[in-house]
């Protein structure tokens, strides 16, 4: 794409990794679902109301996200997103039981749904309309 600077691609860039956090989150987790139960001693079926309840934080969180990035603008809820995301992470590994690990990749998912939310407003903001739909292209 020619035309963008490069501060311009370093934003890009910093969009997309904020963007791909939370599919992220999902893909990576999905392969391990047998051996989460093994750990937990929990049915497959417990295992994947982990993902019901990231689905759900995904949900709720752009509701949350989304009207405090236009109050307090995009980069203070966003390094709070980010925070918040990973303490749950890292809360995730510790969880002594399944129903915490629903807990944990609630908050995760409510983290982590601010980068989605938060990048597509910034795109609308930095670049200039005949752009926002090469970027909206490049980030998904």
């Amino acid at each position: 794409m020619k035309g963008f600077s490069l501060s311009q691609w370093s934003v890009i860039v910093i969009l997309a990794l904020l963007t791909a956090l939370e599919p992220l989150s999902i893909d990576l987790y999905l392969p391990g679902f047998i051996e989460i139960g093994n750990a937990f001693k929990a049915p497959v079926s417990d295992v994947q109301l982990s993902l019901s309840t990231f689905l759900a934080g995904f949900a709720i969180g752009q509701l949350l996200w989304g009207p405090l990035a236009d109050k307090f603008g995009r980069k203070k809820p966003l390094l709070v997103s980010l925070v918040i995301f990973a303490a749950a992470s890292i809360g995730c590994l510790y969880v002594p039981s399944i129903e915490w690990l629903w807990g944990m990749r609630f908050i995760q998912a409510i983290g982590g749904c601010a980068g989605v939310v938060i990048a597509r407003a910034v795109v609308t903001d930095y670049f200039d309309k005949n752009n926002t739909l090469k970027i909206f292209a490049i980030l998904a």
